[in-house]
């Protein structure tokens, strides 16, 4: 399919790694916005959500 993303990201080539580089660059914009973090901490409890957010955004170097 021309569209079928997952598919040319598992790909070893140059097309393939175009692809990740893109979702890559979108988790990282989407992971900035309070509500995509909420909906990824959701099955993380409420007193240790804080830790991981900080994990979380640090591996995708937003934070130091």
């Amino acid at each position: 399919e021309p569209f079928n993303l997952v598919y040319f990201a598992c790909s070893k080539g140059e097309r393939g790694q175009r692809v990740v580089n893109l979702l890559n660059e979108s988790i990282k914009l989407k992971s900035q916005q309070v509500a995509y973090q909420q909906l990824v901490l959701k099955s993380i409890t409420e007193q240790n959500q804080p830790q991981a957010l900080h994990i979380w955004l640090q591996a995708l170097q937003l934070v130091p």
